[in-house]
């Protein structure tokens, strides 16, 4: 309730929304009717305590009970279970179904308000109060419940728990500094606290994240609200002033610290699927006894697979030409000369001279690539050792 300043009933941002949403949106259906049923008693008391009728206080008691209802259904239509903010199209959706749903419930909540509590209320601006209030409550606080039901499922490493509790230990110092010293000292502290989340969404998982926006929330809207003393009529103008400059900095800090979080979250995952990737790709080249390599025309330097050593002894890179057998480099050479555009693949059968002294038989299965002009650019394909098959047939 020390949220809503006055006149009109004005608040920066309403974290009831936020704490609703989030946890039906993190628990579930399991939720539903303990949240419901404490979103209904907590609204209930404290519109009557906030001087409203009983016709409003019930329609603000049934906008509070849908909204976050309407908008954990939403994102589980979209998402399914177990939503993560961990992707830029996740986090965008998460942002307009906050808007969405506070969008409609406010709608519904200023028809309540000007029939039942102050008709000469402007429409237009108690809807936008809502819709702000909400919507902010529910990108600020929601994230933080979605971020901690993630860690039951996977908790984080050691490193990662350190470095996001000493992260936020430096960002609420910050932020206490900032609230008990005058404004004009915020310019030297402020760019380290606006620093410090992105620290985090670059190197720990989006919940830490989520946490450091909603410390840096809790100062602004400290700032904007519980700083203020009362005031009276003449003063509207400016509560209001201020009220709008703390949602734009809300949003602000909320939409860059997720979206940030987001694609770090992105690029983490992509890498580790990479090295995944190649991890696999590296067991299934050894397993085959194959190489796979580049060679640049323009530079004449080649590179291959790191199984080259244990395959051919060596990888020798620009000088593998002169490990081909004397008797076969001929050959060698006018197979890659007689690559063109329209014939751009090879088979090539030969035999390779270790620098340990063995001697393989190797074949090598490669693709050209060419420039517009015709020029070779570069050799792609894979090398792989035939000797016991040889042997075989030898035998």
């Amino acid at each position: 309730l020390a949220l809503l300043t006055k006149p009109g009933g004005v608040a920066v941002f309403w974290p009831a929304a936020g704490i609703s949403a989030g946890t039906l949106i993190a628990l579930g259906a399991s939720a539903r009717l303990p949240v419901v049923a404490g979103v209904a008693v907590a609204s209930t008391l404290a519109s009557l305590l906030g001087d409203r009728s009983i016709p409003a206080a019930t329609v603000f008691t049934l906008c509070n009970v849908g909204e976050p209802l309407f908008v954990a259904w939403l994102l589980h239509r979209l998402y399914g279970d177990n939503l993560s903010l961990d992707s830029l199209s996740k986090v965008t959706g998460f942002f307009l179904v906050s808007g969405l749903g506070p969008a409609i419930s406010g709608g519904v909540a200023t028809v309540g308000f000007i029939l039942f509590y102050d008709p000469t209320a402007s429409a237009l601006t108690t809807w936008l109060n809502w819709f702000a209030s909400d919507a902010l409550g529910i990108v600020m606080v929601a994230p933080l419940l979605i971020g901690l039901n993630d860690l039951r499922g996977e908790p984080p490493e050691k490193w990662e728990l350190g470095l996001g509790a000493l992260t936020l230990a430096a960002l609420i110092m910050v932020a206490v500094i900032c609230l008990s010293s005058p404004e004009h000292y915020w310019y030297t502290a402020l760019p380290l606290g606006m620093l410090l989340p992105a620290l985090l969404a670059a190197h720990c998982r989006p919940v830490f994240a989520a946490a450091a926006s909603l410390v840096l929330g809790v100062a602004v809207v400290w700032t904007t609200t519980f700083g203020l003393v009362p005031v009276d009529i003449d003063e509207a103008s400016r509560l209001l002033d201020r009220a709008s400059a703390g949602r734009a900095i809300l949003l602000a800090i909320s939409a860059t610290t997720l979206v940030l979080a987001a694609l770090f979250a992105e690029r983490r995952s992509a890498l580790a699927a990479l090295v995944d990737s190649n991890g696999r790709l590296a067991d299934g080249l050894a397993a085959g006894n194959v190489v796979a390599f580049e060679w640049d025309a323009v530079t004449s330097k080649s590179k291959r697979s790191h199984n080259a050593r244990p395959i051919l002894g060596d990888d020798q890179g620009s000088h593998f030409l002169n490990s081909v057998h004397p008797e076969d480099r001929t050959r060698f050479k006018e197979c890659i000369r007689g690559l063109s555009p329209k014939s751009p693949s090879y088979t090539l059968s030969f035999r390779y001279c270790s620098r340990d002294g063995r001697q393989l038989c190797l074949e090598e299965r490669g693709r050209a690539e060419f420039d517009s002009a015709g020029r070779l650019l570069r050799v792609k394909g894979l090398t792989r050792d035939i000797s016991d098959r040889k042997m075989a047939e030898l035998a």
